[in-house]
């Protein structure tokens, strides 16, 4: 009894043991570009002509810790004139949006820098009916005929 306790304990501390200063232990996940607007529709429905998006982990993704990985949706959406007008009036006539420098080369290069992130300035529109699950967002800034958009994993 005494050996399978003693064999118990060393399997746990093995199963405990910390791999943060392993790059075996985390995930270094490089944003993607995508450019599929049908399947930029499953999480927000707008009428878009073209896009610019990709998915990242929100923090640090570590395969140690159990459950999904929050993620975070950036994305750039060209939209019609009939899409404007179909979210409505802008909420706030100037807002600021904060784009890491990584995501901002992806989806809108032309943003200007801000430090070591770049900023989408413009009015603000609601686009809270039109995100779908998993994600969630209040509003998306225009800048030119652009809105740019962070969606948050609930």
């Amino acid at each position: 009894m005494a050996r399978v306790c003693i064999a118990l304990s060393a399997l746990l501390l093995l199963a405990c043991h910390d791999h943060a200063g392993s790059k075996e232990g985390r995930s270094t996940m490089q944003p993607n570009l995508i450019t599929d607007m049908a399947r930029l529709h499953r999480y927000i429905e707008l009428d878009g002509t073209a896009c610019r998006w990709t998915v990242v982990p929100r923090g640090v993704a570590d395969p140690l810790v159990p459950g999904p990985t929050d993620t975070v949706l950036w994305a750039s959406i060209d939209l019609a004139p009939k899409a404007w007008a179909a979210l409505g009036a802008p909420v706030s006539p100037s807002e600021s949006l904060r784009v890491p420098e990584a995501i901002a080369a992806l989806i809108a290069p032309a943003l200007p820098k801000d430090g070591a992130d770049r900023i989408a300035t413009g009015p603000s529109y609601p686009v809270a009916a039109q995100v779908r699950n998993p994600y969630a967002a209040e509003t998306g800034v225009r800048v030119g005929d652009a809105l740019v958009v962070a969606l948050y994993s609930r």
